[in-house]
């Protein structure tokens, strides 16, 4: 949209009483949305205003997914003041309660500031007509939104990192490779694998979008979330809903009916869409207890070329590749996730704080700490970002320090972080090798021999394969790293915080032995 485009909108939209969401103000509000990459999500009609739920995700700001415009004009007399105020705090609080904002524009040149705003309309963005005229104007619109957005509001309320969710947009940063083989080869069927909490989802999530710009088919990629999913039939129905959802919610689902569904998507496999299936954990374990009706399924699918396949899971998931009966047997191309590279975690880290006027103090040995602790995992990155900010926030600072990684890494949040990822991506065996080297004095790590040195000195019994397959999934799931013969912990602070964490360590290992032993 031009600005002359604009400006005859809002021309429009100001002779509207009250705006109107049909007609010139809801055209100049959507056109608005769209030129940031976003959308309306939906409207209202009020009385004295128009009321928009409009999605800013792209943004990049934790919350910012839904957010209330109201556009009005200024209130005239006490009484539309009244009025006007009231409505207004109604729908503060309740962008409040949904932790995103309250965005205002006045259809007037004169518009009032946010400053002349009732005491107590915190966290209220006031638009004008320079601010949405720049917008058009500008080829980095979401960047001037932003700029008067940090302008308005308190700092605590613009956290930029989210660990809630998996990154998207420019919070999602590296695995190019990953990203490339994936848009790029669409004939082969692929099996993602990684431990929890590495950025999976996040690559999926990538992945659809790239998909879905590139061909323009969002009808066409299905990224299916599947960790109900624990029988043929709960899987097959995930799949036929999100294929045709008013067509197939209510049929009975078998191999063939669902091979139909495909062979019907895909137009005789002559556009094929891309089905990616998260958290394949479970369905993996149960199909292959059931002799793996649906794999056989998936698989027949995709050799017709009616579906591209993308598996994805942590452990169980590879028995579809590794397990000799699964149709997939060798079959699959297995992308492993590595570690993010330093010029990856600065723009993960560092660029959001300065997205936000966070200024940063030693910004390269802050880097360098953050990257060596993260030992690249984007998770671990976030966390920091998110915890530091949030500390920063709660002292109106505005100065990024080394002390303030001193103050998050002394805390019981990072301990308790740490362990909390070892113990979600370790069984039993696995958490008794892992005690072995916090145990140990020495400093360069442990050979398999020293492990079973270890557990020989102890009085426990053991197996080399044991020792050797726990070696070998701690390496897995980013625990241990492996150097030149020995094994040591991807996270420098891991030995100190499961001392600290289990203080009679020796007696709990121990007990876990015989809870699981070596088997």
């Amino acid at each position: 949209m031009t600005v002359s485009s604009f400006e005859f909108l809002w021309e429009k939209a100001a002779e509207e009483r009250p705006p109107n969401v049909e007609g010139a103000a809801g055209a100049m509000v959507r056109r608005w949305a769209d030129s940031l990459g976003s959308e309306v999500v939906s409207y209202s009609q009020a009385p004295d205003m128009g009321v928009f739920l409009v999605d800013l995700s792209s943004l990049m700001l934790r919350g910012l997914d839904t957010n209330i415009l109201v556009v009005a004009h200024p209130p005239g007399s006490h009484e539309e003041e009244e009025s006007f105020y009231a409505a207004l705090e109604r729908h503060a609080e309740t962008a409040l309660a949904a932790h995103c904002l309250c965005f205002v524009l006045f259809l007037r040149d004169d518009a009032p500031s946010v400053e002349a705003l009732r005491d107590g309309l915190l966290d209220i963005v006031v638009l004008s007509r320079a601010e949405l005229s720049a917008h058009f104007a500008s080829s980095v619109p979401n960047e001037l939104l932003l700029r008067e957005i940090v302008r308005q509001v308190r700092v605590s309320k613009l956290c930029p990192f989210d660990t809630t969710r998996p990154a998207r947009g420019a919070m999602f940063v590296g695995r190019r490779e990953e990203v490339r083989a994936l848009v790029q080869d669409r004939q082969t069927a692929f099996l993602v694998s990684g431990a929890r909490r590495v950025g999976k989802s996040s690559l999926l999530w990538k992945v659809s979008e790239v998909l879905r710009r590139q061909h323009k088919e969002d009808a066409r990629v299905f990224l299916l979330p599947c960790e109900t999913c624990h029988s043929f039939e709960s899987a097959a129905r995930q799949i036929a809903i999100a294929f045709e959802s008013k067509k197939e919610e209510r049929v009975v689902l078998g191999p063939q009916s669902l091979l139909s569904l495909f062979r019907k998507k895909s137009h005789g496999g002559r556009r094929p869409p891309v089905l990616i299936l998260d958290e394949f954990d479970k369905m993996a374990e149960a199909d292959s207890r059931s002799g793996w009706p649906l794999a056989a399924c998936l698989h027949a699918a995709a050799e017709t070329g009616f579906v591209q396949l993308v598996f994805c899971g942590f452990r169980e998931v590879m028995r579809l590749k590794d397990a000799h009966a699964s149709p997939f047997s060798e079959k699959l191309r297995l992308l492993r996730l590595p570690a993010l590279e330093r010029d990856d975690v600065n723009s993960l880290f560092l660029q959001p704080f300065r997205r936000v006027n966070i200024r940063i103090r030693e910004p390269d040995d802050i880097l360098r700490r953050v990257y060596q602790a993260s030992a690249g995992n984007p998770f671990v990155v976030q966390v920091y970002g998110e915890r530091v900010f949030i500390n920063l926030a709660s002292r109106n600072a505005t100065d990024l320090t080394p002390s303030d990684i001193d103050a998050f890494e002394q805390s019981f949040e990072f301990d308790d972080y740490i362990t909390s990822y070892f113990f979600e991506n370790t069984r039993e065996p696995e958490r008794v090798v892992a005690f072995l080297l916090v145990l140990s004095e020495q400093a360069h790590g442990f050979s398999e021999e020293d492990l079973v040195e270890s557990l020989r000195r102890l009085e426990l019994p053991f197996s080399y394969e044991g020792v050797h397959q726990a070696c070998r999934n701690l390496v897995l799931v980013n625990i241990f790293r492996f150097d030149d013969g020995k094994y040591e912990f991807v996270f420098p602070a891991f030995r100190q915080q499961i001392r600290r964490r289990f203080p009679n360590l020796l007696h709990d290992l121990k007990s876990r032995y015989l809870e699981g032993g070596f088997r």
